[in-house]
């Protein structure tokens, strides 16, 4: 086992769009990638325990009235 000759990286990024006066989208995004640094030479791997995350997420929210919200 010896030290991972790559990087990490992680991305995160939000966008909230107005639909109208009283509706909005936000849309949510993230990736994270973690280097490996365990090899398996007998399987001439390299860095088989690095891992790699992607998700997001989207949310509505309406203004029904000046003092009731839904999300």
């Amino acid at each position: 086992m010896h030290e991972s000759d790559d990087l990490g990286s992680r991305l995160d990024a939000m966008v909230n769009i107005p639909l109208s006066d009283v509706m909005a989208l936000r849309l949510t995004g993230f990736r994270n990638e973690k280097a490996g640094y365990i090899d398996k030479p007998s399987a001439g791997e390299k860095d088989v325990n690095r891992e790699e995350a992607v998700g997001g997420r989207a949310s509505l929210l309406w203004n029904v009235t000046d003092s009731v919200s839904i999300t």
